[in-house]
C-alpha cells in the first residue's frame, strides 16, 4: 500500500470538508488575518463570539465538522489496518515496526457529529 495513495485520498476528503466549512459562513468575507491578530491577544469577548456566531450556518458547520472528523477517522483506521504494509516514497522496504500508538489505538472510526440540546 503506497503512502501517497492514502494521503491523496485523505487530502481529497479534507478538501470536501473545507468547502463545506467555507459554505457555512454567511455575510461579508471573514478577514482571517484580522481574526488571527485578535486571537493572538486575549480570548474574544462573549459579544465578539456572538457576533461571529451570527454569521455561521449551524447545520453547514455541523456537516463540515462531521466530514472532517470522519475523513480523519477513516485515514487513521486505514493506517492502523495497513500496519506493516505501508510503502514510503524512496524507501527500500516497507514499514515493519509500527509505533506503540498504532498498536494501542483502537478507537471508533465514525464520528456522528455534535449533539445539540
Amino acid at each position: 500500500m503506497r503512502l501517497r495513495d492514502l494521503v491523496d485520498r485523505y487530502a481529497g476528503e479534507l478538501a470536501e470538508a473545507q468547502a463545506a466549512l467555507r459554505s457555512a459562513w454567511r455575510g461579508e468575507a471573514l478577514d482571517a488575518q484580522a481574526l488571527a491578530r485578535e486571537l493572538a491577544g486575549e480570548p474574544p469577548s462573549p459579544a465578539r463570539l456572538l457576533e461571529v456566531a451570527g454569521h455561521v450556518d449551524p447545520a453547514r458547520l455541523d456537516r463540515a465538522t462531521t466530514l472532517f472528523a470522519n475523513a480523519t477517522a477513516r485515514f487513521i483506521s486505514v493506517l492502523r489496518d495497513a500496519e506493516g504494509r505501508i510503502v514510503f516514497p524512496n524507501a527500500p522496504s516497507v514499514m515493519r515496526r509500527p509505533s506503540a500508538w498504532f498498536r494501542s489505538a483502537r478507537r471508533a472510526t465514525t464520528f456522528t457529529g455534535p449533539t445539540r440540546r
